[in-house]
């Protein structure tokens, strides 16, 4: 394997601007959220869904989309620069600095973004025909709905950071004990990265945990505890990040093919829709379904994973100001973006019921995820950017 600068001297602009792309989508997905025809189970939401059918099945289709690929290829890009902060910064460093960037951020965003959280689905559950909820539930945190009892406690979406971390301490333990050897000759693990038939491969093993567990694809849990299944499927994508790290010369070889995976990962898709279809529909779904399902899913989420990583290493891999503010821009957004996105749903709702203000949920959507991207930006902005919480986002502080 061809040697690379230093991890200290070198940008990965490709990859930062992938990473900050994997967070805003975030927003589009929730502000898909009540617009869909089929929900996922688990999912509590705040707003009486609204779905227009010539247009749910386009907002199920954007959420199950993204939900398939996204939260993995974060975790893939997060091994990727786990493994360049160990090399460039040491075991110690690299804690300190994932304490830093993911711990800080994650208990700061349970002191305030949690519980405007909380407050903008107390309201809108207030406000909602398929659930008796009071704000004397609400204040007391004590709700007779036992299905909002159940969900609505919770890390909500700040979830996938508790997962992170956890991941970064178990590496850290495991290169106290056994330092990796990040260069070195090439293996059989290089040469699967850079084959073409690499998807296959990865999809089995994560098809293997999925088959067992189908419903961390198919649910939502609100939980304050990782799960252990989830831990493992998410740590699979992070161990392959940092495994490409070995091959950081060569991830344009890497990931060559880009638009074929990505065809084929529209192909894989729509192979998840038609399983699912059938899979919500049964109360036991029997093994070849579960099968089909885990298979489906596994192979959708790699083929869309390289798929777009390719697409940025070949579009962005260069300095872009207006490219890395919004990479700077996007953990933010992420953090601040759920009650705005809730808060907004439940004001267009109340419109229409007070004023009969009418919109096609399309024009909603519009609004809802408009609205939302632009309050986050200009709170950034005006709030975020120049301060110690910019800092600290941004990995300054790190």
């Amino acid at each position: 394997m061809s040697s690379s600068a230093p991890a200290q001297n070198v940008r990965y602009h490709a990859m930062d601007a992938l990473r900050a792309v994997a967070m805003a989508l975030g927003v589009v997905l929730h502000a898909a959220v009540s617009y869909m025809v089929m929900p996922m189970p688990g999912l509590l939401w705040p707003t009486d869904p609204s779905p227009a059918m010539t247009w749910g099945w386009f907002f199920d289709g954007v959420f199950w989309y993204l939900h398939g690929f996204r939260i993995p290829l974060f975790f893939l890009i997060a091994g990727f620069f786990a493994v360049m902060l160990l090399e460039s910064r040491g075991p110690g460093a690299f804690l300190m600095h994932r304490l830093k960037r993911i711990g800080v951020p994650l208990l700061g965003s349970i002191v305030v973004i949690l519980p405007l959280t909380y407050l903008s689905w107390g309201f809108g559950l207030m406000h909602s025909e398929r659930f008796d909820v009071s704000w004397r539930q609400v204040r007391k945190l004590t709700f007779r709905d036992e299905q909002v009892s159940s969900q609505v406690f919770g890390l909500a979406h700040l979830w996938f950071l508790e997962y992170l971390l956890v991941i970064c301490i178990g590496l850290y333990a495991l290169w106290r004990i056994r330092p990796m050897r990040i260069e070195g000759p090439d293996r059989w693990t290089d040469r699967l990265w850079l084959a073409w038939w690499k998807p296959l491969p990865l999809a089995g093993v994560t098809g293997v945990i999925l088959y067992a567990r189908p419903d961390l694809f198919t649910h939502f849990e609100n939980k304050w505890v990782p799960d252990a299944a989830g831990l493992l499927y998410y740590t699979v994508f992070f161990v392959a990040g940092m495994w490409l790290y070995r091959l950081r010369g060569k991830l344009l070889e890497a990931t060559r093919g880009t638009w074929v995976y990505l065809g084929l990962s529209m192909v894989a898709f729509a192979g998840v829709a038609w399983v699912m279809r059938h899979y919500f529909v049964v109360d036991s779904p029997s093994p070849a379904l579960r099968l089909a399902l885990a298979g489906s899913v596994a192979l959708f989420a790699w083929l869309s994973v390289l798929g777009w990583m390719g697409m940025f290493l070949r579009v962005f891999d260069r300095h872009r100001p207006v490219v890395r503010y919004c990479s700077d821009a996007a953990y933010w957004v992420y953090l601040a973006h759920l009650p705005m996105v809730v808060l907004l749903q439940i004001g267009l709702v109340a419109a229409q019921r007070e004023w009969g203000v009418r919109l096609h949920p399309a024009g909603q959507f519009a609004i809802v995820l408009g609205g939302a991207l632009a309050g986050t930006m200009l709170t950034y902005h005006t709030l975020v950017r120049y301060t110690v919480i910019g800092a600290w986002l941004t990995g300054s502080l790190a």
